[in-house]
């Protein structure tokens, strides 16, 4: 039998500068960074771009649905210099080259900024790389967006011969943070490692606008943003040991939310140094490779997604009126036929 594959799930969180959020500019900016073939992310040998992507309406209603599907594609040329010679038992200098290009498939929910993401082939671009990818377009799509607005008259007029220029500062550079998104069982099943946790670290990200009807995270939004804050973190330290039962019982609001960064040092049942992140107990779905290949692919990784969603296993944050607006004006816009 092959290997099993799985999903993953992640929050990705897209901000312009300290004040706008991925939906400010989803018209202008961020679905033409994702749709638009020609664009791509170069370095060395390596192209990094996103295949045959469509936005689509995976649910009914007003307020539908939508996501951006497609593959993500890591394109690169391997090199080697030698190989071991099995016959003579030797090394053996041969250089050559061999032309790869592994990939993942992706669904991006544009309304709760939620990523689906599958790892289709050996070598798959992972969510750090898609991260990185996703920025450096959305960097070339407000750059071409600035230079459409700087050559309107109104725009020219407001701003006068440093029209770009006032422009770059009021549309401010993307960032791309993703966080995969855990559950209260794999967090739970990754504590009981800990004989001893002695460090917990929880870093706050800031939001997609979202609302988040937890009292503790808006609490602790209001306070940050009263402070004048751009992020903010808790720490907790013990040589001696925390609490694992109180950790695990005060972090169960967060971990399913994708809002932190967590990372936890201690000593397991054996004595030795034990760490982890949100990597180390990302929440994984086992899947049918063929039905994210095909051309129900998006379909079959929604279906997952609500799956997951409906066990409790993922926390969705409310949608506000603001956000509904913004939603309502990209069906209109793209998928009104």
């Amino acid at each position: 039998m092959g290997q099993t594959k799985y999903l993953e799930f992640a929050n990705l969180h897209c901000r312009f500068g300290e004040d706008k959020v991925l939906l400010d500019y989803a018209e202008e900016i961020v679905i033409p960074a994702l749709l638009d073939p020609t664009i791509e992310r170069k370095y060395g040998s390596n192209r990094n771009f996103f295949y045959n992507t469509k936005l689509l309406r995976l649910t009914p209603g007003d307020v539908p649905e939508i996501g951006v599907f497609g593959r993500y594609i890591k394109d690169t040329v391997l090199e080697r210099d030698q190989r071991y010679d099995r016959d003579k038992n030797r090394l053996v200098r041969d250089h050559d080259e061999l032309e790869s290009s592994p990939s993942s498939v992706f669904l991006f929910l544009l309304n709760t900024h939620r990523l689906i993401y599958f790892k289709e082939t050996r070598f798959a671009p992972g969510l750090g790389e898609f991260a990185l990818t996703l920025e450096k377009l959305l960097n070339i799509k407000r750059e071409e967006y600035i230079s459409e607005l700087a050559q309107e008259t109104f725009v020219r007029a407001k701003y006068g011969r440093a029209v770009k220029s006032e422009l770059r500062t009021e549309i401010g550079k993307p960032s791309i943070e993703i966080i995969p998104l855990s559950s209260k069982a794999t967090f739970s099943s990754f504590l009981k490692k800990f004989e001893r946790l002695t460090n917990l670290d929880v870093k706050f990200v800031p939001t997609n606008d979202e609302y988040d009807p937890d009292s503790f995270f808006r609490d602790f939004e209001e306070q940050k943003d009263r402070l004048g804050s751009s992020s903010s973190s808790i720490s907790h330290r013990n040589k001696g040991g925390l609490s694992i039962d109180a950790v695990r019982d005060d972090m169960k609001t967060v971990v399913d939310r994708g809002n932190t960064r967590m990372s936890m040092k201690g000593v397991d049942y054996q004595g030795d140094k034990i760490k982890g992140n949100n990597k180390q107990f990302a929440l994984k779905y086992p899947v049918d490779q063929e039905n994210i290949g095909s051309s129900a692919g998006a379909s079959y990784m929604h279906s997952k997604f609500q799956d997951a969603v409906s066990k409790g296993y993922i926390s969705l944050p409310s949608l506000t009126d603001k956000i509904k607006e913004k939603l309502k004006r990209i069906v209109d816009k793209y998928l009104s036929n």
